[in-house]
């Protein structure tokens, strides 16, 4: 946000009220989720001829994949296909198992009779499988590049291994995007002020009250104007703007400031409701000649989720940002129902399959911060997904490069994908989320969990199987930073507002 409608800061600070109109939200689909496969126990088909057709009668196969996990006579393959998905496969005295142990993290190849719900092992053999996870070596990560807000001080290919996104100017883009790094470009339609790019002399482009005058509101000395993002003029003008910024460098999105419905700062425009604005926003998007990602997600409506995931509809829209997540200078960790609207936010969103932006707008010196980056860490993790989920941090660094090396922690496969957030909560008072396989910086470290307090109260750690915890040293990530899953073990009761990452 540089010149924004609504300031969320001291709202969060105090986790008091929130910015928003009235109105509902509206919320595209639900996702579904696959059913979980229950086993068929005490199989007694005889082998077929020919190929079986997933979920019919019991045949011999020959699957590859991954195991997720361990339980008693067996284990879960992930075979990767939707047709046979997480298949429980059953051990018994005459199965032969070469080429390591049964574990968690390990692909194997399993030949047997059953079928895509359950199979009954006649060999398997560890290690010689085909993998169906692409190990990520970070998890997806943005910062701005080149000045006026980024560092110049790195090469942007010493950044490309830890970067996956970067904000930046015409001067920089190309050579940015040529390093491996996708890019964004600033851009405020919603709101603007004298002499910004997209000001305008034509009326109907701003919006105004039902007396006639403009809607206007005093920001950092500077005269802000609401613009009237359902009519022509204003979309044209918006086309025009981001066909000429994808004419001048390459960029992967649209960094679009200010989407969403308005809060009430300076009154509302003649006739406002939050459905018909959202409406606009979702055609003004759709009119961008570059896929927009906006920013609006902290206007959080009635303590809940925000109503701008309503633009994420607009099939040009590719995702939302969402600033003061989890952290910031004024609330190093955000709690209570600030925080948990923050993570209803991103779990819809890690749902919808759409780009979820985590803007933390906490500077304070990384070296000095380790337990608002764990915790920012943990709650992004509880609710993330790894294709889409992107954790934008901002503490300080010498080399301005504001990568953290805990990003290099890729947690996969969890035990359960919630639809809300309130199945993560556990009744220890805590929320939770186990994942099977975890890799740092591409290599597998075992299972983990992320665990999180977010009361002002404490709360018993939950889990007794983890032994180690995630733990910190340094700075970012070119600066020398580093991140051990070697920790002590976690505390038996975890304080108010704190969080831990463990292993076993």
């Amino acid at each position: 946000m540089r010149l924004t409608k609504c300031t969320l800061t001291a709202v969060l600070a105090v986790g008091l009220a929130s910015c928003s109109g009235g109105g509902s939200p509206l919320n595209p689909a639900t996702p579904q989720y696959p059913n979980a496969q229950q086993p068929i126990l005490n199989q007694t088909a005889t082998p077929a001829r020919g190929t079986m057709h997933p979920n019919t009668s019991s045949t011999y196969l020959t699957l590859t994949g991954d195991i997720t996990g361990l339980f008693t006579g067996g284990f879960v393959l992930d075979t990767g296909s939707s047709q046979c998905y997480k298949l429980h496969i059953y051990t018994h005295s005459n199965t032969t198992i070469s080429g390591g142990k049964l574990a968690a993290g390990e692909n194997a190849k399993v030949y047997g009779q059953g079928s895509c719900t359950a199979l009954s092992a006649t060999t398997i053999t560890i290690g010689s499988g085909s993998s169906t996870t692409t190990v990520q070596k970070h998890i997806l990560t943005a910062d701005y590049l080149g000045r006026p807000y980024g560092t110049t001080s790195v090469s942007w290919t010493s950044a490309a291994p830890y970067l996956t996104w970067a904000q930046a100017g015409p001067t920089y883009a190309n050579a940015i995007h040529d390093a491996g790094i996708k890019t964004e470009y600033y851009a405020d339609p919603n709101v603007t002020t004298s002499g910004a790019p997209m000001f305008t002399g034509t009326e109907a482009a701003f919006a105004h009250n039902c007396s006639g005058s403009r809607l206007t509101y005093s920001y950092d000395g500077h005269q802000m104007y609401i613009m009237n993002i359902g009519s022509s003029t204003m979309q044209s003008l918006f086309s025009t703007y981001t066909a000429g910024v994808a004419g001048t460098a390459h960029y992967d999105a649209v960094f679009e400031d200010n989407a969403g419905p308005l809060g009430g700062l300076t009154g509302d425009p003649c006739g406002y409701n939050d459905s018909t604005w959202l409406t606009y926003g979702r055609s003004l998007n759709q009119v961008s000649r570059v896929p927009v990602i906006f920013n609006g997600l902290s206007a959080f409506h009635n303590e809940g989720m925000s109503l701008s995931v309503g633009l994420l509809s607009s099939a040009n829209t590719i995702g939302g940002n969402l600033e003061h997540c989890y952290s910031d200078n004024a609330t190093p960790k955000m709690h209570t129902w600030v925080w948990q609207a923050t993570e209803s936010t991103e779990l819809y969103i890690s749902n919808y399959g759409k780009i979820f932006e985590c803007m933390l707008r906490n500077s304070n010196t990384a070296s000095s911060s380790y337990d608002a980056r764990i915790y920012a860490l943990a709650s992004f993790l509880l609710t993330y997904n790894p294709a889409h989920s992107v954790l934008w941090e901002e503490f300080a660094t010498p080399s301005g490069l504001r990568v953290m090396p805990e990003t290099e922690l890729v947690p996969m496969n969890p035990t359960i994908s919630p639809s809300s957030l309130s199945s993560l909560k556990l009744s220890s008072g805590t929320y939770a989320r186990q994942y099977a396989k975890c890799y740092l910086r591409g290599s597998y470290v075992g299972a983990c969990a992320v665990v999180v307090n977010s009361d002002t109260v404490a709360h018993s750690f939950p889990y007794t199987t983890y032994h180690h915890t995630l733990t910190l040293s340094g700075n970012g990530v070119l600066d020398g930073g580093s991140v051990y899953t070697t920790g002590g073990p976690p505390p038996t009761t975890l304080p108010a507002m704190e969080a831990r990452i463990v292993f076993p």
